[in-house]
């Protein structure tokens, strides 16, 4: 079975001006220099969500704010990744936050 690097890293990185990049240690995509989401144990974080949709994320996925060692992102959602099956649900919610990056200036 692939691993979630390989299942994200196959779809986000055919997007349009989308790269990767290691930021926290972890693996990054950005779009134009704006990062919209990234892998961390066992989960996806995703930056660039609007409250609506970042809401609409932590009611359906259970998620949370991304934590790190010295200070919580309330405005990035950390997904738990259980399996492969949970990509396709997770991705409209990873291209909304690539669409919202591109928007910013």
């Amino acid at each position: 079975m692939e691993s979630l690097r390989i299942v994200f890293e196959k779809e986000i990185l055919t997007w349009k001006n989308a790269e990767q990049k290691k930021m926290f240690g972890c693996p990054c995509v950005k779009v134009n220099g704006k990062l919209f989401a990234f892998l961390v144990t066992n989960g996806i974080v995703i930056t660039r969500l609007l409250e609506t949709q970042k809401n609409e994320v932590i009611e359906k996925f259970h998620a949370i704010p991304y934590k790190t060692q010295t200070r919580t992102m309330n405005k990035w959602v950390q997904i738990s990744y259980r399996n492969h099956s949970d990509f396709p649900l997770i991705l409209p919610y990873l291209q909304i936050s690539y669409k919202n990056a591109m928007k910013e200036k």
